[in-house]
């Protein structure tokens, strides 16, 4: 079992709950872990030479699976009763873990995983690490016994009906656009957008900025909806597509409703594409976006005039990280923020090979 009681934003606690085990890789052809982001080669070939150079996972796979009868989490529960066998606190999260050794209990979780689609929440690369690891071995004609062989990965296991998952939004920061004019900017984003404005001066800033957050936060609950705030510019700009399924009619890809609905799409390809010229070879070199957590410091940096614009964002929810996972496609890039990360180091995998 492994719990990881943090701080949230109104000055309590939550506790998510995850167990930590071995588990079969699959090709996501094969019917596998069902992937949500893309992934770069970069940190897949570091990730793989480190592994062939120590043949272990000291990393998780953040993994999410469904179980609102909560079957696994009685027994992790009965299992966090007791004292931890290894604990740490980092950053004012607490991150504790018990061994489960029980046969009985053990085989509970199996049976109630057996039949789970499980969704890569953080991991991608490490993931598609593990199957070209394995794939190499299988090549070499390695054999191994027991569940610590290269045809299996150490995951951690959270369920998302669980309240204790929090997501964090991640908010664009934009630079290096030419010929910027934000009057003709702001004019473009009505061809999509209703734009509602939050003007501000010197001493207004402060009472703007809480309320401008707080209906970005709001609206957000049911409507795709953006904030932006532009250098030079005393207002914050709340932005609502102008009709419900309009994301879908503009959006030329041959994708399903849910993906093209996401905030991140109608933000990457109906404002950044197609208004500033900031396609996917630019999101990915990042030549003109930077990505930040925190929505204050994204407008800060804007005031200072660090960057042109900044557009917050809401968080991606669970159900729509099933959804787009579960119709077999892939959002972009920093479109979720799990928090907390799992650590690295509180449990290793030595393959036996």
């Amino acid at each position: 079992a492994y719990y990881q009681e943090y701080p949230i934003l109104d000055g309590g606690r939550k506790t998510r709950k995850g167990f930590v085990a071995m588990c079969k890789v699959l090709d996501y052809s094969e019917g596998g872990a069902k992937p949500h982001e893309k992934t770069l080669a970069g940190p897949k070939a570091d990730r793989l030479n480190l592994l062939r150079a120590t043949r272990s996972n000291f990393g998780q796979i953040f993994m999410l699976y469904s179980d609102k009868e909560m079957t696994v989490n009685k027994i992790l529960d009965e299992a966090a009763k007791n004292k931890p066998d290894a604990e740490a606190v980092v950053d004012g999260e607490r991150h504790s873990i018990w061994a489960i050794t029980d046969p009985e209990k053990i085989e509970v979780v199996q049976d109630a995983m057996k039949d789970k689609s499980i969704f890569i929440a953080d991991g991608h690369h490490r993931y598609e690490t593990a199957i070209n690891f394995r794939n190499e071995m299988r090549a070499a004609g390695v054999k191994c016994e027991g569940p610590e062989c290269p045809e299996n990965r150490m995951m951690t296991f959270v369920n998302m009906d669980d309240e204790g998952l929090t997501v964090f939004p991640t908010h664009r920061l934009v630079f290096n656009v030419k010929d910027f004019e934000a009057k003709n900017f702001v004019e473009q984003l009505g061809d999509f957008f209703v734009v509602r404005e939050f003007p501000y001066d010197e001493s207004s800033e402060a009472e703007a900025r809480r309320e401008f957050l707080e209906d970005l936060n709001v609206e957000g609950m049911s409507e795709t909806t953006l904030g932006l705030c532009i250098n030079g510019e005393s207002r914050y700009l709340l932005l609502g597509l102008k009709e419900r399924g309009l994301a879908e009619k503009l959006i030329p890809e041959d994708k399903p409703a849910e993906w093209k609905n996401l905030d991140v799409n109608v933000l990457h390809i109906l404002v950044l594409e197609k208004i500033l010229g900031i396609g996917p070879e630019e999101l990915e070199a990042q030549t003109n976006v930077h990505y930040r957590r925190n929505a204050n410091t994204s407008i800060d940096l804007v005031g200072k005039g660090e960057y042109q614009m900044a557009f917050l964002m809401n968080p991606t929810k669970v159900s729509q990280v099933k959804a787009v996972a579960a119709a077999g496609e892939k959002m972009p890039q920093k479109s979720t923020d799990f928090y907390p990360k799992l650590l690295t180091g509180m449990v290793f995998a030595k393959l036996n090979i």
